[in-house]
């Protein structure tokens, strides 16, 4: 796909974001551990978020900026259903936690 203007720009970033949303969506169903399930799940609606985000953008932005052209140096690939999303994140590893008396609790993310 070839990105002439910051409209196809961000049509192509906004799909990019839906399709990631579905793939990590299906991928958490398939998974049979519960935590993996619930972070697919959850970087899922992040990604739907994202792709919300971004639609309103095009929505907002006037028809001169969206026509604009960009020079852009990286290629930007259609997006294919499904080629990134058959098994890595259906499969995720088990990510085991070692605990010991000399390690600190991390304080929470925010």
């Amino acid at each position: 796909m070839e990105i002439k203007t910051f409209g196809e720009l961000i049509d192509w970033t906004r799909q990019l974001h839906a399709h990631l949303a579905q793939c990590l969506a299906h991928c958490a169903n398939q998974h049979e551990e519960e935590r993996a399930q619930m972070l697919l799940n959850y970087l899922s609606l992040h990604e739907g978020e994202m792709q919300r985000v971004i639609a309103g953008f095009e929505d907002n932005a006037s028809d001169s900026v969206l026509h604009t052209y960009v020079y852009d140096y990286l290629s930007h690939q259609p997006i294919r259903s499904h080629r990134t999303c058959d098994a890595p994140y259906a499969t995720l590893a088990r990510i085991s936690h070692s605990t010991s008396a000399s390690t600190a609790p991390r304080p929470p993310c925010y």
